[in-house]
């Protein structure tokens, strides 16, 4: 019988490594002890080293909700911690992978009928499966500490041109004193995203109390999070008056009753930016990329104008809420969008 191992397509299109009987034992792969199925551990609290990924993942997936994860981060990953199962098997001992193993792993992940951004969101994944484990002293050591996903390069952002900001603030204003039933929000949101540099998740999740109007000339919109790991995203942002003049009204408008600024879901909210898009004539963006205009497109709009006009680099990295390695990514397609911008 052959040693060598073979390879199948799962029918979701993952290629899944059929491992040979008998393996001599190498660095990396292949150095497992023995074949007898790993002892049993209780479900859930006792997870040791010699638990299997299986009961490993469904500890990983309770210390996710514990820590107060978004669902989709939690989703996104435990798709990803799944992929070690694929790789290893159901039944191996967590103190059996090897950083070695997981070198090798992760140049299997890089060889999958993937996008570049599914890859690196799994090895993200798993990195954070075994800091935990490393953590909670599960495991004496991080093996995945050193082996890092391989960084996904995403298209540049459109961004707009003056002419289309000028149209954009117009029908916005239009919109905000028309005889019938004027409607702040739109102008609203519009310094949120253009003027302030916001997430669209961020706006969807401000508190009434995060805008601090005591200070009508000068307010400052407070953006928090619960999550520590999020702490280069707190930031604190000074508007204008204008601004303080748009809460005040969308407040009168609109009187919303919870904690939160707008009771509204994130798509609500792009819909209100695409129909501004269009009553401004921009049904698509101006550089070619034929999307509505939508809040990534203003909070980069925001970005490319700082750039342009010379803002030192750490406070355009403090108001767009970056952290270091997150600044140099886009700083990177700040550059290229200047060189693809630059008149000839």
């Amino acid at each position: 019988m052959s040693n060598a191992d073979t390879t199948s397509v799962l029918p979701d299109g993952t290629q899944a490594r059929q491992l040979p009987l008998f393996v001599q034992a190498a660095p990396g792969r292949g150095r497992r002890g023995s074949l007898s199925p790993p002892p049993l551990t209780p479900y859930p609290g006792q997870v040791t080293a010699d638990s299997s990924l299986d009961l490993a993942i469904v500890w990983f997936g309770d210390e996710l909700a514990r820590s107060r994860y978004a669902e989709h981060t939690r989703a996104n990953y435990l798709k990803g911690a799944v992929y070690l199962v694929r790789y290893f098997g159901h039944g191996c001992r967590l103190r059996d992978i090897s950083p070695g193993d997981l070198r090798q792993f992760h140049a299997w992940v890089q060889a999958q009928p993937r996008s570049p951004k599914t890859k690196e969101l799994t090895m993200s994944a798993v990195r954070a499966f075994f800091k935990a484990l490393a953590s909670a002293r599960v495991l004496p050591g991080n093996p995945a500490e050193n082996v890092y996903p391989t960084k996904a390069h995403s298209p540049l952002s459109a961004v707009l041109y003056d002419a289309d900001v000028v149209a954009l603030r117009r029908a916005a204003s239009e919109i905000a004193q028309q005889d019938e039933d004027p409607d702040p929000l739109p102008a609203l949101l519009l310094a949120l995203f253009l003027d302030l540099g916001l997430r669209l998740g961020e706006a969807v999740g401000l508190a009434i109390t995060d805008v601090d109007l005591s200070d009508p000339g000068h307010p400052v919109v407070h953006v928090r999070y619960e999550e520590r790991r999020h702490r280069n995203k707190q930031r604190s942002l000074a508007g204008s008056a204008a601004l303080a003049g748009l809460l005040r009204n969308y407040q009168e408008r609109y009187a919303p009753e919870g904690p939160q600024l707008f009771p509204w879901t994130g798509r609500q909210i792009q819909n209100v930016i695409g129909a501004l898009g269009k009553r401004a004539g921009l049904p698509a963006l101006p550089t070619g990329r034929r999307q509505p205009v939508n809040p990534n497109v203003l909070r980069w709009t925001f970005a490319f104008r700082q750039w342009q006009a010379r803002v030192p680099e750490e406070t355009q990295r403090l108001r767009l809420g970056l952290s270091r390695m997150g600044w140099e990514d886009v700083k990177r397609k700040l550059q290229a969008l200047a060189r693809e911008l630059e008149p000839v």
